[in-house]
């Protein structure tokens, strides 16, 4: 939330928060198909293959920002 200025911060929290129930409600509902039809690893792969694209996804999309610290009057304010 750093990089987010803190009028939109509530915007940027409600649509990682959709983002992240939207992948917990649909992920085990796949995985359940999966393995209903006989694919034991294939939940498993899928699951490492989008950690692993996630995680590169954070990494390139993040690698140009640079991390500022706060000022007092920001700490102080953040308590």
């Amino acid at each position: 939330m750093t990089f987010v200025v803190p009028e939109e911060r509530a915007s940027a929290a409600g649509i990682g928060f959709a983002v992240w129930g939207l992948t917990n409600a649909v992920g085990p509902a796949l995985a359940g198909v999966l393995i209903q039809n006989g694919s034991l690893e294939l939940p498993l792969l899928l699951g490492a293959v989008a950690y692993a694209s996630g995680g590169l996804a954070f990494g390139v999309g993040f690698r140009n920002i640079s991390v500022r610290q706060p000022s007092s009057a920001e700490a102080a304010r953040a308590l």
